[in-house]
């Protein structure tokens, strides 16, 4: 569920270990976060982007997503307990996750090697960047700003992606 909710989402995976049911609005179908999960202390603060001015991020929640937090629901004792947690309660963190992250890859076959966790997100980003306008993007990823180093897009696809320019560009000066 964690790292779909990371795939699903496209947020650092503190902000992702962050999550608590009280973050997730059902009848908008859709997570907020104001919060992440510090890696070297397990504490709770404010997002990375906090000193930027952006301080909270939602994103939609996909059915798959829903069904799978409802069954982590089920598991929590309290709304204000996280989704994901160590055995003892504890924050999940960033390094933990990456060596489940890397055994679910050797389960599914895929090679793990050089893969992380975080590059959920970065493929996250890449596909919005696709469908998405910019600003859309930015908001989701918490970015004030483009990052070109999350858009993986190849240069293929991006020649492609001038044909309806190319297009409208023809149609103009044919009038």
């Amino acid at each position: 569920t964690y790292f779909l909710a990371l795939a699903s989402t496209g947020w650092r995976p503190g902000e992702v270990a962050a999550l608590a049911p009280v973050n997730w609005y059902r009848s908008n179908q859709a997570i907020v976060t104001k919060n992440a999960v510090e890696n070297a202390s397990r504490t709770i603060k404010g997002l990375k982007t906090d000193k930027k001015g952006v301080k909270m991020k939602a994103a939609p929640v996909t059915d798959r997503l829903q069904q799978e937090l409802l069954l982590r629901e089920q598991e929590l004792e309290a709304e204000s307990e996280l989704f994901f947690h160590t055995g003892d309660k504890r924050p999940l963190v960033c390094a933990t996750a990456n060596k489940h992250f890397k055994a679910a890859c050797v389960r599914a076959g895929v090679d793990a090697q050089g893969r992380t966790q975080y590059g959920l997100r970065h493929a996250f980003s890449t596909d919005l960047h696709t469908i998405a306008p910019l600003a859309v993007v930015n908001n989701m990823m918490g970015h004030t700003q483009y990052r070109g180093e999350y858009d993986h897009r190849k240069e293929l696809e991006l020649i492609r992606g001038l044909d309806d320019v190319r297009q409208y560009i023809s149609e103009i000066r044919s009038l």
